[in-house]
C-alpha cells in the first residue's frame, strides 16, 4: 500500500524472503557452503532441514503479543488486525490462545488461554480495538513478561506469535539482555514467531529471535492481501512440530560456532543454518539429539564438502562477530536470511567504498586508508577497495582537492557519480576526475543536483496526495506529512536552503490540513448528528407503528369479548359480569393510558361498565321473581307434616360421600408426606447395626446416611446454640434395631433429637426441633347430626323457612316449622304442643 516509506536494502531484501510461503516440504539432505581465505582458513555456512516427518505436537497454548504502541496507527493497525483475525480463523478447536497488548508493558486482553472461536476472544478482540496507539515499545519488558504467562503444568506445546515493528525505542535491547531472554524463552520451548508491520521494522532483530526458538517471519509489504496471507501462515506455523536440540555431535575438525545450548531448533517447513569454521577438509557428519512434543527424536546428515565459494567471503566477519556470543542473535533465519545477510554485507562494503572514494576526492587519504582496510577486512579480494587504498597510499593529488573536505564534509553513503571510472587494476594511474579539480566540484554540484531535484519531486508527490488525502482522511494526510518531513531533515546531503524550502512547504501543507481537519471533523459531526435524528424519527415511526398494531389488536379483543358477553345465558346466577369487567379493566384502560386524549378509549371504558349495570340489572329482575316463586314452593312444600317415624334428616348415598371426599383433597396443602420425606420415614424402620467407638458425629451421620440412602445433615447452628459441635465424640454398639430407635438412643445420650422436614432428616437439639412447625393432614369421614328423640323441656328447636319453634308448647313463625322438645309449630306462626 501507498503508505509504506522507504527503509534500508537489508529489509526490503529481508521482507523478499520472508513472504515466502510456508511449506511441509519432502525431505531433503544438508547443503554445505564454504570459504577459504587466503590465510588458509575455511569457513562453513551448513544447512539442515528435518529429513523425516517429525511427531505431531497436537494441542498448543498460543500467545499472542500485539502491539499498540504510537507507531501502530491508520492503516497499519488495521492491517495487523486482519493479521490477527485471519491466524484466529484459520486455527481449529483443539489449540488455545491469549492475547495481550504490548507497549510500554504487557497488558492481557483475555484472562487466560481460551479457544480462538470463544466468546471470550471475541471479547478480547473488541477490547483491544478500544485501546488507543500510544507510547513506544519496550522489547525488554516484552520478552520478560512472555515466558511468565504459561502455565508450567499445561501439558500443551507453548509458542508465541508478535504483531509489530519490534522498534524497542522505549529501551534500547542490549546483548546481554538478549542472550539472557532467549535463554528464558528456549529453556521453555516457547517459538517465537512474528509479523513485522510498521513505518519502520527491526526486521533483523525478529528474524535472530525465530532463529534461536525455532520460529518464523511474515513481513508486511505493498500487496493489499499480506496480513490476510500472513495469518494463514502464522495459522500454520505455530502449531507445526519444532525439534528442540539438546545435544549436537560433528565430525572431527567441524568448529560450529553454536553449542548444544545455542543451536537453533530445527523445523520441517525451513532450514536451519550452522556457521563455524572447517579445520579438516572432507565430508562431514552433523547428529542432532532433541525433543519434540516430549518425545526424543535423533536426526543426522551426511554432508558433502564443496569447493570455496567467493560468494560466501562474508562468512569470515559473520562467524567472527558471532562467536563470542556462541551464534546467539544471528539472524540467519534459513537459507533466505543467510543470504539476505550477504547481500547486506555486499551493500555496506559498497556504501564503505563509496565514502573511501569521496574521501579520497576530498583529500582525506587517512579517512580513505582506514575504510579501505575495513573493506577489506571484510572482503578480502574486493578489487575496488585495493584501488582505493593503492591512490590513498600515494597521497592527495593537488592541494585545491585538499582543501575540499574544509568546505564540503563527507556524505554518509553517496553513490559514486561513475564507478566504472575508477581503475581497478592497481596502475599507477587515477581517473581523470581526480586529477581535474575544476571537474570534480562539477562533479559534486551535479549530484547535488541531482539528490536536490529527487528531493523535490518526493515532496511535490507527497504534497500531492496529501492533499487528496485532506477532504477524506485529514489524520492520515498529517501523518504522511510528518514522514515527508522527516525524509527531508535526514536528507544532509542536499543545500540548506533547498531543505528549508521544502520544509516550510511540508510545514505550510500540515497547517493547512490541520485547519481542514477540524472542517472535516465538524462535517462528519454534523453528518453523525444528522444520522442520529433520522434514526430518532425512524425509531419514533416504527414504535407508534408497534403502538398503534397492539391498540389494534387490543379493540378486537375487546370486541370479541363484548359480543361473548351478550351471548352469556341470563339463567347462570354465578355469572357476575366478568366479560364486562375483563373489557374495562384488562383492554379499554390500557388503551386509555396509551390513547389518554382519544375519545374511542373512553367510549369503549363506558360501554363496557354501562351494559355490565344494564345485563345486570335485567338479570337481577329475573331472580328476584325467579327465587320469590321458588321460595313460595318450598314454604307450601315445608307445611307437609311429617307421618310415622319418617326422619327429617336424609342420608346421600355412599357413592356421594365418596365422591365428594375425592373432591376435596385438591384443596388440601400437606408438606410433609411428599415421595422424599415418605422415603425417610420407610428408612426409619430400617434394621439397622450402629458401632461407632469415640467417633465424631459429623463421620457417623455419613456413615449412617450412606448405609441407608437417606439425605441427613447436621444442624450447626442450633448445636453452636447450645455450646455443641458436630466433633463431639459417639459411643454406640447397638445391633438387630430399627435405625428409628436407633437414631434415638443415640441422639438422646448426646442431648439431641431429629426432625424431617424440607425433605431430610436433620440433626438438631430438642428446642430447635420444637420450632419446627410440620402439616399432617388425616383423611377422616364426614361427620353427620344423630337422630335426637328430643331434648326435653325448654329445649331449643330448629327453625326452617323463616320460622322458630319454642319447647314446651311449641311456637312457629313466619310460615315456616319448628321443632321443640315435645312440640312441633307449623304454618302461619300457628304452634301445637304436647
Amino acid at each position: 500500500m501507498s503508505k509504506r516509506i522507504a527503509l534500508t536494502t537489508l529489509i526490503f531484501t529481508l521482507a523478499t524472503f520472508a513472504l515466502s510461503p510456508l511449506t511441509h516440504a519432502a525431505d531433503s539432505e544438508g547443503v554445505l557452503h564454504t570459504y577459504k581465505k587466503v590465510t588458509g582458513e575455511t569457513y562453513f555456512a551448513l544447512s539442515l532441514k528435518a529429513d523425516q516427518q517429525l511427531p505431531q505436537a497436537g494441542a498448543h497454548d498460543i500467545l499472542v503479543l500485539f502491539d499498540t504502541s504510537a507507531s501502530q496507527i491508520g492503516e497499519y493497525r488495521k492491517d495487523a488486525m486482519s493479521c490477527l483475525d485471519s491466524m484466529l480463523a484459520n486455527l481449529d478447536g483443539t489449540h488455545r490462545v491469549k492475547l495481550m497488548a504490548v507497549d510500554l508493558y504487557a497488558v492481557p486482553m483475555s484472562r487466560d488461554f481460551v479457544a480462538a472461536d470463544s466468546e471470550e476472544m471475541k471479547a478480547a478482540i473488541a477490547k483491544l480495538n478500544r485501546r488507543a496507539a500510544l507510547g513506544s515499545t519496550d522489547m525488554v519488558e516484552l520478552l520478560k513478561a512472555t515466558a511468565k504467562q504459561f502455565n508450567v503444568e499445561s501439558k500443551n506445546q507453548k509458542s508465541v506469535v508478535y504483531i509489530g515493528d519490534g522498534m524497542s525505542k522505549a529501551n534500547l535491547l542490549q546483548i546481554s539482555d538478549y542472550k539472557e531472554l532467549v535463554s528464558e524463552l528456549v529453556s521453555k520451548q516457547l517459538s517465537f514467531s512474528s509479523f513485522a508491520i510498521g513505518p519502520q521494522r527491526n526486521i533483523e532483530l525478529l528474524a535472530a529471535l525465530g532463529n534461536s526458538t525455532g520460529g518464523v517471519i511474515r513481513v508486511d509489504n505493498e500487496d493489499q492481501q499480506t496480513s490476510l496471507k500472513s495469518g494463514f501462515d502464522l495459522a500454520g506455523a505455530v502449531v507445526a512440530p519444532v525439534l528442540w536440540p539438546t545435544e549436537i555431535t560433528s565430525s572431527e575438525g567441524v568448529k560450529s560456532v553454536y553449542t548444544s545450548e545455542t543451536t537453533p531448533p530445527v523445523r520441517m517447513d525451513r532450514d536451519t543454518i550452522l556457521v563455524g569454521k572447517l579445520e579438516k577438509p572432507g565430508a562431514i557428519e552433523v547428529s542432532i539429539l532433541g525433543t519434540v512434543a516430549g518425545q526424543k527424536v535423533e536426526l543426522s546428515w551426511d554432508v558433502a564438502q564443496s569447493g570455496s565459494n567467493e560468494d560466501y567471503n562474508f562468512l569470515p566477519t559473520l562467524v567472527d562477530n558471532a562467536a563470542p556470543h556462541q551464534g546467539v542473535g544471528l539472524p540467519t533465519l534459513g537459507t533466505e536470511g543467510l543470504i539476505e545477510v550477504r547481500r547486506s554485507v555486499q551493500n555496506n562494503v559498497g556504501e564503505l567504498n563509496t565514502v573511501g572514494l569521496h574521501a579520497l576526492r576530498t583529500g582525506d587519504v587517512k579517512g580513505a586508508i582506514e575504510v579501505a582496510d575495513e573493506v577489506l577486512r571484510k572482503d578480502p579480494t574486493n578489487t575496488e577497495a585495493k584501488a582505493i587504498k593503492g591512490a590513498a597510499e600515494r597521497g592527495p593529488v593537488t592541494t585545491e582537492i585538499a582543501l575540499v573536505q574544509d568546505t564540503a564534509p563527507a556524505p554518509a553513503a553517496p553513490a559514486p557519480a561513475n564507478p566504472g571510472a575508477l581503475v581497478l587494476d592497481g596502475s599507477d594511474d587515477i581517473d581523470t576526475s581526480l586529477e581535474d579539480p575544476s571537474s570534480f566540484l562539477d562533479n559534486v554540484e551535479n549530484e547535488r543536483k541531482v539528490l536536490a531535484g529527487k528531493l523535490q519531486a518526493v515532496v511535490e508527490n507527497g504534497l500531492e496526495k496529501a492533499r487528496d488525502l485532506m477532504g477524506r482522511s485529514p489524520e492520515k494526510a498529517i501523518q504522511e506529512l510528518k514522514l515527508l518531513l522527516e525524509q527531508v531533515d535526514s536528507a544532509t546531503d542536499v543545500a540548506g536552503d533547498i531543505r528549508q524550502q521544502l520544509r516550510k512547504q511540508i510545514e505550510d501543507a500540515i497547517r493547512e490540513t490541520g485547519a481542514r481537519q477540524v472542517d472535516v471533523d465538524e462535517q462528519k459531526m454534523l453528518a453523525q448528528s444528522r444520522e442520529a435524528n433520522a434514526q430518532r424519527l425512524k425509531n419514533l415511526a416504527d414504535e407508534t407503528a408497534r403502538k398503534q398494531e397492539l391498540i389494534t389488536s387490543l379493540m378486537e379483543k375487546f370486541n370479541v369479548l363484548m359480543d361473548e358477553a351478550a351471548l352469556e345465558d341470563d339463567r347462570k346466577r354465578v355469572d357476575e359480569g366478568e366479560k364486562y369487567l375483563t373489557a374495562d379493566a384488562e383492554i379499554a384502560m390500557p388503551i386509555r393510558v396509551l390513547l389518554p386524549y382519544d375519545g374511542t378509549p373512553t367510549t369503549a371504558v363506558w360501554k363496557a361498565r354501562i351494559l355490565r349495570q344494564y345485563k345486570g340489572l335485567e338479570k337481577f329482575r329475573d331472580l328476584r321473581h325467579k327465587n320469590f316463586a321458588d321460595v313460595m314452593y318450598e314454604n307450601d312444600e315445608a307445611l307437609i307434616p311429617f307421618p310415622g317415624g319418617d326422619s327429617p334428616i336424609r342420608y346421600p348415598e355412599a357413592e356421594f360421600w365418596h365422591r365428594i371426599t375425592v373432591e376435596r383433597r385438591k384443596y388440601v396443602t400437606d408438606q410433609g408426606n411428599n415421595p422424599a420425606e415418605q422415603k425417610i420415614v420407610d428408612a426409619l424402620d430400617e434394621e439397622t447395626v450402629m458401632l461407632f467407638f469415640d467417633q465424631p458425629l459429623g463421620e457417623v451421620v455419613d456413615s449412617v446416611k450412606t448405609r441407608h440412602s437417606i439425605p441427613m445433615i447436621i444442624d450447626e447452628k442450633a448445636l453452636a446454640d447450645a455450646g455443641l459441635d458436630s466433633q463431639m465424640a459417639v459411643n454406640q454398639d447397638l445391633r438387630g434395631i430399627t435405625l428409628r430407635s436407633g437414631l434415638k438412643l443415640m441422639l438422646n445420650s448426646l442431648g439431641l433429637t431429629y426432625v424431617i422436614n424440607d425433605e431430610v432428616l436433620k440433626i438438631t437439639t430438642p428446642e430447635a426441633a420444637e420450632n419446627e412447625l410440620i402439616i399432617r393432614t388425616y383423611e377422616v369421614g364426614d361427620l353427620v347430626m344423630p337422630i335426637m328423640s328430643g331434648m326435653g323441656m325448654g329445649g331449643m328447636g330448629m327453625g326452617m323457612g323463616g320460622g322458630m319453634g319454642m319447647g314446651g308448647g311449641g311456637m312457629g313463625m313466619g310460615g315456616g316449622m319448628g321443632m321443640g322438645g315435645g312440640g312441633m309449630g307449623m304454618g302461619g306462626g300457628m304452634g301445637m304442643g304436647g
